[in-house]
């Protein structure tokens, strides 16, 4: 049996994607107009209901709840008072976090600058200063930076001798990543890759030198630029599987909305055929089009389903699916739909998981 599950990788991939509530309450924070709150309303159902869903883990929507009330608010949606006081709360505690947050990052980034190096800042700071409609919109729960392999010593030992400590590494953390805490706990991952599929960093040296100067928490850093920012957030967040998280269709529905004008295509189009990360795309794409009503060009999306897969690509798309359960074999298998996936599935397990070892940064 040859490896061959290219169409099978790429459908599972999709059980990746937010779920149908996520979905609805996505919708409804990025778009907030009437029609979208009125389907989140409708489908969430009775006020017990509706706080039942919100508060439960599983589903993952705390982190969207303050976003949730700024569009509800906007628009007065008639809720129940004991839900919207739910949502009122979440929203002034998003606010009072946010600032701790901020003074966290500003000394985090002032001590690694002062160490030499210009950290690039990713996701859900970078994002939440730079394209949500405030930072207390977008829950940050850790900061993430990507800093080069020789510059990561001097930063850690300079954050160790400034009064952070080292903490263990997320279960989800690449073993090239660096993990410390300020005094509150707030994580702070440093890291040498975007991705911890090897493959999806083929072009990460372009990604570094492409990067843009901005101002995050006071301090002066750097930022993807918002083809690699876009890529990047697409990627990692269907390999992270979106039961943890479904903040990543938010943050690529608003860097699309803030930088549309400025996004080139045809330039994501080939780096993420270059980068491997055509199919993978693909499958966020579609979703953020047709479920979040993103102004991605129907031609992008075409573009990238019709790339070639390499084997390269292929196990890539296999190494994100493994990420996406927690490396659980068993969840794995789980995802399949039908007995050709789970051939495809066991076949990639079996045999060329131990043959690419290195696609996976584990």
């Amino acid at each position: 049996m040859s490896i061959s599950g290219g169409p099978s990788a790429v459908n599972m991939l999709r059980t990746a994607l937010p779920s149908r509530k996520q979905t609805l309450t996505l919708d409804a924070c990025i778009h907030g107009d009437s029609e979208s709150l009125d389907r989140w309303l409708s489908h969430f159902g009775t006020e017990r209901e509706t706080l039942q869903t919100l508060g439960r883990s599983a589903e993952r929507l705390r982190r969207l709840l303050s976003l949730l009330y700024l569009r509800i608010r906007e628009h007065d949606i008639g809720l129940d008072k004991t839900v919207v006081t739910y949502l009122r709360v979440a929203r002034v505690r998003e606010q009072l976090r946010t600032e701790a947050v901020q003074q966290a990052c500003n000394r985090v980034l002032t001590t690694v600058c002062n160490s030499g190096a210009t950290p690039i800042v990713l996701k859900g700071v970078a994002l939440a200063e730079t394209a949500y409609p405030d930072p207390s919109t977008r829950h940050c729960h850790d900061l993430d930076l990507l800093l080069p392999h020789d510059a990561i010593g001097p930063a850690v030992t300079e954050l160790l001798r400034t009064g952070f400590g080292r903490i263990e590494s997320p279960p989800s953390a690449s073993v090239e990543s660096v993990w410390v805490a300020d005094r509150s706990g707030f994580p702070i991952g440093i890291h040498a890759s975007l991705h911890r599929v090897g493959a999806w960093n083929a072009l990460m040296p372009g990604a570094v030198s492409r990067s843009v100067a901005r101002n995050i928490s006071g301090v002066a850093v750097r930022i993807l630029s918002p083809v690699d920012a876009l890529l990047h957030v697409c990627c990692s967040g269907l390999a992270a599987g979106s039961w943890f998280s479904p903040c990543w269709a938010a943050d690529a529905s608003f860097l699309i909305e803030k930088n549309g004008g400025a996004i080139d295509w045809n330039d994501l189009v080939e780096k993420a055929r270059a980068g491997n990360q055509a199919k993978a795309a693909a499958v966020a794409f579609e979703y953020l089009k047709s479920e979040l009503r993103a102004a991605i060009p129907a031609w992008v999306i075409d573009a990238l389903r019709a790339s070639s897969m390499t084997s390269v690509e292929i196990d890539s798309l296999w190494a994100a699916l493994l990420l996406s359960v927690r490396e659980r074999k068993l969840g794995f298998i789980r995802r399949c739909g039908n007995p050709v996936e789970g051939a495809h599935a066991a076949w990639w397990l079996l045999t060329r998981r131990q043959e690419t070892r290195e696609t996976v940064n584990a």
